[in-house]
């Protein structure tokens, strides 16, 4: 074959392979505030699996508060497997999905959908995240250390991880005599979720208190997290650490590991959330009370480069009419793709998802909004199929108002008025959905400093009326939109100062958009009616 046509050949075979696997390539949105619907890039489309009350095939209804949200495949396969979804209520509850994804239709079928029975003995309580492991479990952590022994066993019944076979739905019974245990042995605490590094051995994770410490848990074999030597993270200077062993062998050491690191003085965060390990080697965390993502490298018996890898604060990220300054701020799940992307979901502010680009620095940052979700509501879970198509995620808390419909890739209309579980993928992998409404790209779809100059709305939320009051030299043309894009039929009133006044009383609460065009230049706000 010419040399030329074999290169070219091989671009274009490299292209169709990088486009059909990279996930995190997408048309930026508008990153505004919550709206009663999911906005997703028009690149991307979502599949609703399930929804909070729905019947599940195994007996009941999905729980509410869904949270983790795992994909564990079948023998490493991105189109047959299991999504097991955490129940952040009380007691707790994971329900496991079996799915198969079809290469035609190109939707996910969920061909069964069961709670896991949890005996008397492993009772949870404020299943939070989790994680899933290489050799085809889920685990499920609890964010609660409530200090009781209901059952008198020795251990303080909450606050520890539990391993669950998706294939049996029950929690794991490692020496076979029919009492299903908790992982003891990595120790008592608010558990966020676990990271575990390549080997199969070593395991990261994070108190999720005021008092956030760092562990490292070593397996004493590989794939067995029922027992192992623990460590605690203790700073030593501010870009280095050490670990420091923490007694995990009694039920009382067990139960107490919080208490041990806080009387050795180790280095406690506020909320350490998601840990996990990056492509890189190191270990990332989420700080949610501070507003930060750190990372590390562990060199075996200490730490290095510690460091801030996202910091608080306005970033100016993509977006339809330019770049738009944005507040980051409470991170909380992590996940890595298969192009070292690192995905976040937010929990506080806009609850964002957002993504921080593998050449991010301080000095340099990259950081972008993938998608706004419903109002109300707080992205969770997220993890990917191994080929990296796919995202599973839920939505958390979403506003029982929520009515502004959408259609998802299979056709199912969805009101974002209870927890949902979704797949999310780009549209070449997924039949095309709703998208969510976003403001025309036509003129400026954002409003930056400048022309924030130039009018501003008031009140915003109100209970009806609102105020425009501008600098324009004309009167600009006013309409309003609801979150669906219908223009809603509002009377507007322009005063002598040329302040213009429209009432919305009347219409349902929620989110609507403003347009004011004015000349040939067309602005966009979003409102809020109480």
């Amino acid at each position: 074959m010419n040399k030329k046509y074999a290169i070219l050949f091989y671009l274009i075979a490299l292209s169709l392979h990088s486009h059909s696997q990279n996930i995190g390539e997408f048309t930026p949105i508008y990153p505004g505030t919550q709206t009663q619907q999911l906005q997703l890039p028009e690149t991307h489309s979502f599949q609703l699996l399930i929804k909070t009350g729905d019947a599940l095939t195994g007996g009941g209804t999905m729980p509410v508060n869904s949270d983790f949200t795992g994909y564990s495949p079948t023998a490493g396969s991105s189109v047959n497997g299991y999504v097991a979804v955490n129940s952040e209520n009380v007691p707790g509850d994971v329900t496991v999905l079996d799915v198969q994804y079809n290469e035609t239709s190109k939707l996910w079928n969920v061909s069964s959908s069961v709670s896991v029975d949890f005996p008397a003995s492993v009772t949870t309580w404020a299943n939070c995240s989790g994680t899933v492991t290489s050799w085809g479990t889920t685990i499920t952590c609890e964010e609660t250390d409530i200090a009781v022994d209901l059952n008198a066993d020795g251990y303080k019944d909450f606050g520890w991880s539990i391993e669950i076979d998706p294939v049996t739905k029950e929690v794991m019974d490692y020496n076979n005599d029919g009492t299903p245990d908790k992982l003891w042995a990595m120790g008592r605490m608010k558990h966020e979720n676990i990271a575990i590094a390549p080997d199969n051995k070593t395991v990261y994770y994070g108190n999720e208190s005021d008092q956030g410490f760092v562990y490292k848990f070593i397996c004493d074999n590989a794939e067995d997290l029922t027992a192992g030597t623990l460590y605690v993270m203790k700073k030593t200077s501010t870009t280095s650490g050490v670990w420091i062993q923490v007694p995990n062998t009694t039920q009382a050491e067990r139960n107490d590991v919080v208490t041990f690191s806080n009387g050795i003085d180790a280095f406690a965060h506020d909320r350490v959330e998601d840990v996990e390990v990056g492509p890189d080697g190191k270990v990332y965390f989420a700080v949610t009370s501070w507003s930060e993502i750190y990372r590390f490298e562990d060199t075996g018996d200490s730490i290095v480069n510690y460091e801030v890898y996202v910091s608080p604060g306005n970033y100016n990220v993509p977006s339809p009419g330019g770049l738009r300054s944005v507040n980051f701020g409470s991170p909380d799940n992590l996940a890595f793709d298969g192009d070292n992307n690192l995905w976040i979901t937010q929990d506080g502010g806009d609850n964002h998802i957002w993504i921080v680009r593998p050449d991010h620095t301080s000095a340099n940052p990259k950081l972008e909004i993938f998608a706004n979700t419903p109002l109300g509501c707080e992205p969770t879970g997220i993890t990917f199929s191994p080929d990296y198509r796919f995202i599973f995620i839920s939505m958390q808390h979403t506003g029982t108002s929520n009515l502004a419909a959408m259609t998802d890739a299979a056709g199912v209309v969805v009101d974002f008025n209870k927890d949902a579980t979704l797949v999310i993928a780009r549209n070449e992998n997924l039949t095309e959905s709703d998208h969510g409404f976003n403001p025309p790209t036509n003129g400026t779809s954002s409003i930056d400093n400048n022309q924030l100059e130039q009018f501003s709305v008031y009140p915003n939320p109100s209970k009806g009326v609102f105020n425009i009051e501008h600098r324009f030299l004309t009167t600009p043309n006013v309409k309003v939109f609801d979150m669906t894009g219908k223009m809603m039929d509002v009377a507007t009133n322009t005063t002598n100062n040329g302040k213009i006044i429209f009432n919305l009383q009347g219409k349902n609460k929620g989110v609507y958009l403003i347009e004011i065009t004015t000349g040939e230049e067309t602005y966009y706000e979003r409102i809020i009616l109480e």
